[in-house]
């Protein structure tokens, strides 16, 4: 039971450290307003909803300042058209509703992730001494071969089908169809057409990736010391001296 302990709390700390970096990527880029401008031009939005680059900026910023509790509402006014008017229905508001909350939840178990990622490196730590690190690098290899197969058929399933990919995730983190807009009525979906997410989506991995990356290095290093210090204890003493 003793030996079991260090692997489990291994195994909890990777999958802890793996969910802080992934909603930590999520939330620097879903803040990002420098990626929205970049998307924005890109996409020719503003020409294509005959609005100022201003606007679409005033009504960005007023979506992300709810979406973060700085603001109470996403009533704006916009000009669309030359005519002046709000730029979310009641529909829109209602689902906004439901993403603060979704994003809002998200946060608080990126915060308790990393609280308990903390946790277990410190029971690790007084539990193994000096060999903490050997039980993190193996948790952490272990529950990374199981994480990158889902990423990377995750990745065949964005990349073959976003729209159905899109689809799924909203089916299963919203219990109504608020999420369904019409372009023909609704702002907020010809503000973030499918177009944008998905480049979205694909910039959260990335920056993922460069966090989760250096991480998994280090622990490939790590256990590969370990491994040549169990069968080679000669040869690696030899190399340390020199």
């Amino acid at each position: 039971m003793k030996q079991k302990i260090p692997s489990l709390l291994g195994i909890v700390s990777a999958c802890s450290l793996i969910a802080f970096l992934l909603l930590s990527s999520v939330d620097m880029n879903c803040f990002n307003t420098g990626f929205f401008s970049e998307q924005y031009r890109d996409l020719h939005t503003a020409e294509q909803l005959g609005m100022s680059e201003s606007d679409l900026m005033k009504a960005t910023t007023t979506l992300l300042d709810y979406l973060r509790g700085d603001v109470e509402s996403i009533d704006v006014s916009v000009t669309i058209d030359g005519v002046r008017q709000e730029a979310f229905n009641a529909r829109e508001r209602a689902h906004m509703v439901d993403v603060r909350t979704l994003y809002q939840n998200a946060m608080a178990v990126r915060w308790i992730a990393l609280g308990v990622w903390v946790a277990s490196v410190a029971a690790l730590i007084l539990l193994r001494k000096k060999a903490f690190l050997d039980d993190l690098s193996r948790g952490f290899l272990f529950v990374s071969f199981l994480f990158v197969l889902f990423l990377i058929l995750l990745g065949i399933w964005i990349l073959a089908d976003f729209t159905g990919f899109w689809t799924t995730f909203h089916q299963l983190f919203f219990t109504n169809d608020l999420w369904l807009l019409n372009p023909a009525t609704d702002l907020m979906i010809n503000l973030f057409p499918e177009a944008f997410f998905s480049h979205l989506v694909i910039r959260i991995l990335l920056w993922f990736l460069a966090f989760y990356l250096p991480c998994l290095i280090v622990a490939f290093y790590n256990r590969r010391q370990s491994i040549q210090m169990f069968f080679f204890p000669q040869s690696v003493g030899r190399r340390q001296k020199r």
